[in-house]
């Protein structure tokens, strides 16, 4: 990669599956910055230890005056989480960055509204669960036309953390007034069956560079949040209904789909990212490296010509997901886990990045741990 000019840059909180790409990405080479919106000065000095350029952004404003200071011919590609996505859309706008990263932002901006993506994903024939627009339906009406249980999710968010199951109309009224703050909600039939998950690469207009269908699970975890171990599967139908949603989306990138598998044998799309996912690292471990090929379709590697081979049927942990989600209960075992995972880790994203994942990850954990120990003595 060298005499490769360009800088990646990362807006917002700090979500893992951002920060082990920028890892990555440096460790090849590649300049990187992160745009703290908001940072604390802690996560902003814990940041500098794998990422050499972090600043921060208070508005919109001082979030151009960022992106003008590193200047804007530069900027060869912005992510960001989707509850930053539409400011980080304006303040590239205005900051006038390259025509081809912002036609990028804005393609994701508009797909990070799950109503949108679910309407452009039933027009391509991709089996959706039924949907419906709160801001044009009552709760009593959605339980009525969608039955119960239902599904209440806020049109933007990411994790799972604004998804709500309820079983009465009245549980849906409550559960869309919490998810409006995040651009409005929708209501969605609830679907039984499988849970199966979906990642891939793709170049320009829906190329597929790799792809791999995989199992979720969380060890000591709840519901709600990002999974912390996977199996990779070889399910056909995932497998379709990831390639569909590929075909229907065009343009190029990465992106991580949700499926609900029917005892029908029906796998459909309940929810689709296109960035970074948590569990993205996790499948480098089972034969695929979706960081190479995200760099590959900027320009700053060569394509992969590559054969992957899926380890199908094996399990792999996310770091330090897993570590964290047993460590109450197994502190020796998840201190083992960790030990474990840094060394692999290191390869992939350089030891400063696992010196600072893992700093974090004691911290979390003796912080978790301290109260019980207390109240036992």
């Amino acid at each position: 990669m060298d005499g490769v000019v360009g800088v990646i840059v990362f807006v917002g909180p700090g979500l893992t599956s951002f920060e082990q790409l920028a890892a990555c990405a440096g460790r090849l080479g590649v300049e990187t910055c992160w745009i703290g919106y908001p940072y604390s000065r802690a996560r902003r000095w814990r940041t500098r230890l794998f990422v050499p350029h972090v600043s921060t952004a208070h508005d919109q404003p001082s979030l151009v005056t960022e992106l003008r200071r590193l200047g804007v011919d530069r900027i060869i590609d912005i992510q960001a989480s989707e509850y930053v996505l539409g400011d980080v859309v304006a303040a590239a706008r205005e900051a006038q960055v390259a025509p081809a990263v912002l036609e990028a932002l804005e393609r994701r901006l508009a797909l990070s509204d799950k109503l949108n993506t679910s309407r452009l994903l039933s027009e391509h024939g991709v089996p959706v669960p039924a949907v419906l627009d709160a801001a044009q339906v009552s709760a009593h009406e959605a339980a009525d036309r969608l039955g119960l249980p239902l599904v209440v999710k806020a049109r933007v968010a990411n994790g799972g953390s604004s998804v709500h199951i309820v079983s009465s109309a009245a549980e849906a009224d409550v559960a869309i007034r919490a998810v409006q703050v995040h651009g409005g909600g929708i209501y969605e039939t609830h679907l039984t069956g499988e849970s199966l998950s979906y990642g891939a690469s793709f170049g320009p207009d829906g190329q597929l560079l790799h792809e791999a269908a995989y199992l979720t699970r969380r060890v000591g975890h709840e519901e709600h949040l990002p999974p912390d171990r996977i199996v990779v599967v070889d399910d056909a139908a995932t497998l379709a209904s990831g390639r569909a949603v590929v075909a229907a989306l065009g343009g190029s990138g990465l992106v991580n789909v949700n499926v609900i598998k029917g005892s029908d044998g029906r796998a459909s799309v309940h929810d689709v990212n296109l960035r970074p996912w948590g569990t993205l690292m996790a499948l480098r471990g089972a034969g695929v490296d979706f960081t190479h090929d995200y760099l590959a379709i900027l320009g700053l590697a060569a394509a992969s010509s590559r054969e992957v081979r899926l380890a199908v049927g094996e399990q792999f942990d996310v770091f330090p997901a897993a570590a964290l989600g047993i460590a109450e209960t197994d502190l020796l075992a998840a201190l083992a886990l960790l030990l474990v995972q840094s060394r692999q880790y290191a390869d992939w994203t350089g030891v400063r990045y696992v010196v600072a994942e893992s700093g974090r990850c004691l911290a979390i954990t003796a912080r978790r741990l301290l109260p019980s120990r207390r109240q036992h003595t």
